[in-house]
């Protein structure tokens, strides 16, 4: 008896195999720690690879815009396949196209060349992935967005994790238009200037109330009294300017400049658009677009032999294209 139990104190008593213990409770907790880490890259890693589809299925979207002809892959396009000249205007609007898992696409909709450029796309998508891409234009922004769902197969024990049966990424790219943005810059480039170097409408209004209503007598024997009429009006000096062309230099005569550099030239009796009058209009035009006037004003005066006044039809149209102001004061 007496063996037994200094037996059973002397068991209690010694530490072997304590590890073999401690390791039976600790194992099964680290290996479910491992399991779960690694369910996890693997799930990251899906995820990560599903996101990189999509977005450069968008990319490939984005890039291949401006032309349905163009390979989404490489690049290369038929220069005789084109989309129509106003396809911006007419058939740009927002599409989406959607296919399933085994390759069946659905019906899509939206514009109709929008949709056909979308569906393009469709055999460049993984095989084994469905979703969803779509194009939206918006007033200030376009981009095209691609939504890939991709079957997962896990273990039942981690069917509670998010995208544990099911992943879906969602990637977008803005769609950009180069030649279309170079000819927006190609245009404000050569017409701003253009549409500076001329008098605005309100400038312009301002300059003709001047001359409504104005008291002075409307019929006059001879230009020379017109001319001292009109500079007393704008308050102007007769002045001679000088165009430079080349080698060549020409004159003009200008009958009266006003304090806002605006010139005044006074007719008398009727005029037609004759060789010398395009002469004065050439010259007239050249002066505003050189900057040494900031407008140009033709003042028609009644002649008192003839009791005629004003420009022909033709003449006017030319004052007209020349940007040049007309005031008839009757």
């Amino acid at each position: 008896m007496i063996g037994i139990r200094s037996r059973l104190q002397a068991f209690w008593r010694t530490e072997e195999g304590t590890q073999t213990v401690e390791s039976s409770l600790v194992a099964p907790a680290v290996l479910m720690f491992s399991v779960v880490l690694v369910a996890l890259g693997f799930l990251f890693f899906r995820q990560a690879l599903l996101y990189a589809d999509a977005r450069l299925a968008a990319e490939r979207i984005s890039g291949a815009w401006d032309a349905s002809a163009i390979h989404p892959v490489t690049g290369a396009f038929s220069p005789y396949q084109r989309d129509g000249l106003y396809w911006r205007l007419f058939n740009n609007g927002d599409a989406a196209f959607g296919w399933g898992a085994e390759g069946a696409a659905s019906p899509g909709s939206g514009d109709s060349l929008s949709r056909r450029k979308l569906e393009r796309q469709q055999l460049w998508f993984p095989l084994e992935s469905s979703g969803l891409a779509a194009y939206h234009n918006g007033l200030f922004s376009r981009k095209a967005e691609v939504r890939l769902d991709s079957s997962l197969s896990m273990p039942d024990a981690f069917s509670s994790l998010p995208g544990s049966k099911l992943l879906t990424m969602t990637a977008s790219a803005p769609v950009t238009d180069p030649a279309e943005t170079i000819r927006h810059a190609d245009l404000l480039r050569s017409y701003i200037p253009l549409i500076m170097g001329y008098v605005s409408r309100g400038k312009a209004g301002q300059i003709l109330d001047k001359f409504r209503g104005s008291p002075a007598p409307a019929v006059y024997a001879e230009e020379a009294q017109a001319r001292r009429q009109l500079q007393q009006t704008v308050k102007g000096k007769e002045r001679t300017l000088t165009l430079t062309d080349g080698d060549q230099q020409r004159t003009r005569l200008v009958d009266a400049i006003d304090r806002e550099s605006i010139g005044h030239q006074a007719l008398l009796g009727a005029q037609s658009l004759s060789k010398e009058i395009r002469q004065q209009i050439e010259k007239d035009k050249r002066l505003v677009e050189t900057g040494q006037l900031q407008g140009v004003v033709w003042h028609f005066y009644r002649n008192a032999k003839t009791g005629k006044m004003g420009p022909s039809k033709s003449l006017l149209r030319e004052l007209e294209k020349a940007g040049i102001g007309v005031v008839l004061h009757e």
